[in-house]
């Protein structure tokens, strides 16, 4: 195409010729109050306008020249491009490939960097704690008297060995019934003693064989090609598939749950190791049962086999509530009683609680903490603070690390026992009490900023449902639902007059309640009820439950008194 220049600008470019013969370039046509583009000529002092002068031939001819050249421009470039690919070989691999590869073995360092840190707190805590062990036994075996009195024990045998010889025959039988009655004794510490050892040499490690199920995906990241994901392993069925799996699973508890399957309910065990009423329940993150009793004791469960896995020690009376925490460590609360004197004649008695914080796998305490009155309720903050409710209506805040208690709640306390106490989100916290109020505290300034009156009734069973709203279970068997940014409740679910004694959150709309009666019932937030069936069981002389719990692995567990029956409902 022959270089035109304008006459205005004298730039060379695509140029319009108009009637008068001033040729232009296209950018001096000009849009005016949203009219057409049009040029006022300084040779003919004339406005012409772009629509006209693009019809005549030798424009229509210079535009399409103007095009054909542009685009046989932008295909040369494009063949020199690949060109360069098809005799360069490493040329795409290295600007692309090589790219993303460098990003996915980055992300590999970085978790390998990650995970070897993590691992080695791990280990470094699995290592102490094993230690802790050992030199607890070891320092158990030193104190056992029979141990520190071996060599003793060992010359008095051989003394008695050499002196039966010498002695009168008149005398003999009275003298080694004697000895018989020490040897005895003897026996009976070393017995003693070996069991210890029996304990000690009874330690062992059961390895995890499952590592081919470990999950990189939610860690690692995956990929994606034009609109389309694909998973971390490029495969783009799998991951629809892996996806479409996820979402049948999050919506297993809604889509399995009908009638017929609580008809069909039926007893699967019966656990009973504690001897005293069982006052709380939960479960670890591998689905072990925990179990708090009147004995003191806190009781690790495998539901697979029924079979009792660790014993947590006890100290004082009750276990009135613990929180596992994230780490699946356990922290406990307990009465204990201290007597002392006043005015120097007067014998007084003083109730206070223990926060003993366990590790759920090895059994040893990371920390005790004493709180400053009794602890009625427990919830965790975040890794470092707890947050308790006490009988006096009070709640403190709690560091777990060095055991330091922060200022109760300010202001507008419980007038009676916390019962529950629940984060709603990270900002506000919901708490329950025998005084028959429900508050919402701010966390932020630690003060009080809603407090329900209209409960009409005990509420001990307290739930999340997101982060605005939450529901309450109560001793007359109404649910109640409430919103912190409403001042009334938004929506009561009757179903009996007996307690509610757990509730499982399904998803948005829909959860479980159980009351001590063991009617189950599914609960539509929408519509209300939608069934209810009631838990049978082979015990005629059994008519209420002391505690229900929904664990995650839909199962209902059940106490009454020590007993802790187990029902499944898959």
């Amino acid at each position: 195409m022959k270089k035109e220049f304008c006459d205005s600008c004298k730039q060379g470019s695509l140029t319009f010729v108009l009637d008068c013969g001033f040729r232009v370039c296209e950018q001096h046509f000009e849009t005016v109050n949203n009219g057409p583009k049009v040029y006022s000529c300084e040779f003919c002092k004339k406005t012409h306008k772009y629509d006209d002068c693009e019809k005549s031939i030798a424009n229509k001819i210079a535009l399409t020249e103007f095009k054909l050249e542009k685009t046989i421009g932008e295909v040369e470039n494009r063949i020199d491009v690949f060109n360069k690919i098809k005799q360069q070989k490493d040329y795409f691999r290295g600007k692309y490939y090589l790219d993303v590869r460098k990003k996915v073995e980055t992300k590999k360092e970085e978790l390998l960097n990650n995970f070897e840190l993590e691992l080695n707190k791990y280990f470094k805590r699995v290592i102490d704690n094993l230690d802790s062990i050992n030199s607890y036994n070891e320092e158990k075996i030193k104190k056992n008297t029979t141990f520190s009195q071996l060599d003793d024990i060992k010359a008095n045998c051989d003394g008695i060995m050499d002196e039966k010889e010498n002695v009168n025959l008149s005398e003999k039988l009275d003298y080694l019934e004697r000895s018989n009655q020490f040897v005895n004794q003897y026996l009976s510490g070393l017995e003693s003693l070996k069991k210890e050892l029996d304990i000690m040499k009874s330690l062992e490690f059961i390895e995890n064989k499952q590592l081919k199920n470990f999950e990189f995906k939610q860690c690692f990241g995956k990929f994606k090609l034009g609109n389309e994901y694909f998973s971390e392993t490029g495969e783009s069925d799998l991951f629809k598939k892996v996806v479409n799996k996820e979402n049948i699973k999050k919506n297993k508890n809604v889509l399995e749950l009908n009638k017929e399957t609580l008809k069909d309910l039926k007893l699967n065990q019966i656990l009973d190791g504690h001897s005293g009423k069982i006052t709380v329940l939960g479960d670890l993150s591998n689905g072990d049962l925990v179990t708090g009793s009147a004995d003191g004791l806190v009781k690790i469960w495998n539901l697979n086999d029924g079979s009792l896995k660790k014993a947590l020690p006890g100290e004082g009376t009750k276990i009135k509530c613990f929180k596992i925490l994230p780490n699946d460590t356990i922290a406990v609360c307990s009465d204990l009683k201290r007597s002392y004197s006043s005015l120097g004649y007067l014998n007084c008695e003083m109730r206070y609680s223990k926060i003993r914080i366990f590790d759920s796998i090895t059994g040893s305490i990371e920390k005790t903490i004493q709180s400053p009155s009794t602890i009625s309720s427990i919830e965790s903050l975040n890794n470092d603070y707890l947050i308790t409710g006490h009988d006096d209506g009070s709640i403190y805040f709690c560091n777990k690390q060095t055991g330091e208690y922060w200022p109760k709640m300010s202001k507008t306390l419980h007038y009676s026992t916390v019962y529950s106490l629940i984060m709603l989100n990270k900002d506000n916290l919901i708490s329950t009490s025998a005084d028959y109020t429900i508050k919402i505290w701010d966390l932020n300034d630690k003060k009080l900023i809603r407090n329900f009156t209209e409960c009409n009734g005990l509420n001990e069973c307290l739930k999340r449902l997101n982060d605005k709203q939450f529901l309450t279970g109560s001793q007359n068997g109404s649910i109640k639902l409430w919103d912190i940014r409403e001042s009334n409740i938004i929506k009561t679910f009757e179903s009996s007059r007996r307690e509610v004694k757990d509730l499982k959150i399904l998803d948005d709309d829909k959860f479980l309640s159980c009351s001590d009666d063991g009617l189950v019932v599914l609960w539509s937030i929408k519509e209300g009820k939608i069934f209810e069936e009631r838990i049978e069981n082979s015990l005629s002389t059994l008519k209420t439950f002391n505690n229900v719990y929904f664990d995650n692995k839909n199962q209902i567990i059940t106490t009454y008194n020590h007993k802790i029956f187990v029902f499944s409902l898959d």
